[in-house]
């Protein structure tokens, strides 16, 4: 175990982007940027990260299709989020490009160079796709081909943008506000502020629209329900509360996925917990106190999560009762966490692509397909394919089959 501690002073008069602070994972693994104020002098412990373990091979990873996504190194690339619809694979990198593929074969349908880097997205749909940039400039593209359709300044960086819904998409910007905005047109329909906490994790969770409300996370901890019409508040739920002597004790950002389906909803936090939360009427059913930042993933029966010391964890829906916990990846930045058929898939800091028995999270199956870390996104419809990106812009599409 590496026992090595760095200490890093943030000035409570620059509120700036920090760099890249690795947490609880060796130097180099992984960064967690922030943004804030805090005077206090923060040590942070680095952990080496586990050895990967030997195992009896049940499962085979099969690849479908891989690019580049034309990237580089700079790690911003893990903020972009595809957007996935059963027609096209719409894909934005670091290098301001965005991307049309066919979702079935990874072919290049169009691929369109903009001005302003992206910092947020994509959005939209199969018709309309949405990004956003640093300058809070929000940009609406046709699928089709890629032209401009429109664009709108909101009031600071883009950071998420939800796919679409009633000719609608919502924003998270990094004041934490929230907009909606009418797909065809930009124009603004409604907006809601939190109050910002002193000290944040640079990013945000993409808002989730669902049978007319929005889900939406905040950097203070909150998981909030609005009417997608008029941004009424529905409800409200503080999914963690800050604690602690020091800003970066108290972070609790919910930046991770939202898991909603037709009676739940399920979010995680930084420095927090777990929580299920009746869609509806927002109680509480259950809590947990594990922490996370990459969110959750349902599957219909299970959730799923790694949290902060990258051990993966399934849980009932219903009660929040630990199915297992595989715990042998610990520190080595395990990504999100996807159910594809009989399989939970899972990446790491090495490029490895994991694969986790569904019934008692036990290793069935390895293949390192990068360099760099993973990330992780579900299918779009039930076909059983998981698609990889890692922190570059490279990606792919992969499932499993029985290791004949």
């Amino acid at each position: 175990m590496v026992n090595t501690a760095v200490n890093i002073l943030i000035k409570s008069y620059l509120r700036l982007f920090i760099g890249s602070i690795a947490v609880l994972l060796v130097s180099g693994c992984s960064y967690i940027p922030f943004f804030g104020d805090d005077d206090d002098e923060v040590v942070i412990e680095l952990r080496e990260p586990a050895l990967l373990v030997d195992f009896t091979k049940e499962r085979s990873v099969y690849e479908h299709w891989d690019r580049s996504g034309g990237g580089s190194n700079d790690t911003s690339a893990s903020t972009l989020t595809p957007l996935l619809d059963p027609k096209g694979f719409f894909f934005a990198d670091n290098n301001s490009k965005i991307t049309r593929y066919d979702i079935a074969t990874g072919e290049t349908l169009w691929s369109n160079k903009i001005d302003n880097g992206i910092s947020g997205g994509v959005g939209g749909n199969a018709e309309t796709i949405v990004v956003g940039d640093g300058e809070g400039n929000l940009s609406a593209y046709s699928a089709a081909d890629g032209s401009l359709l429109w664009a709108v300044e909101l009031s600071s960086e883009v950071l998420a943008v939800s796919a679409a819904d009633s000719d609608m998409v919502v924003i998270r910007t990094n004041d934490n506000r929230v907009y909606a905005i009418e797909l065809l047109s930009g124009k603004k329909v409604w907006q809601v502020n939190e109050t910002p906490p002193a000290l944040t994790i640079r990013g945000a969770s993409r808002p989730v629209i669902h049978k007319g409300t929005v889900y939406a996370g905040f950097d203070n901890g909150k998981l909030l329900a609005l009417d997608l019409q008029s941004g009424r508040m529905l409800w409200d739920v503080r999914v963690s509360i800050p604690s602690g002597r020091t800003e970066l004790d108290r972070l609790v950002d919910l930046d991770g996925v939202i898991a909603v389906d037709d009676d739940l909803v399920f979010a995680a936090s930084y420095h927090g917990r777990v929580v299920a939360v009746a869609r509806t009427t927002g109680k509480v059913l259950w809590t947990r106190d594990i922490a996370s930042i990459s969110g959750v993933t349902s599957d219909g029966q299970l959730i799923y999560l790694s949290d902060r010391d990258s051990q993966v964890w399934a849980l009932q829906r219903y009660t929040g009762t630990t199915e297992w916990k595989q715990e042998k990846l610990l520190y080595r930045q395990a990504s999100l966490p996807i159910s594809i058929g009989a399989v939970v898939m899972v990446g790491d800091f090495e490029g490895y692509l994991h694969l986790l028995a569904k019934k008692d999270g036990r290793f069935v199956g390895r293949a390192k397909i990068a360099k760099r870390a993973l990330s992780s996104f579900a299918s779009p419809s039930d076909e059983g394919i998981g698609y990889i990106t890692d922190i570059t812009g490279r990606f792919a599409a992969y499932s499993q089959a029985p290791n004949n």
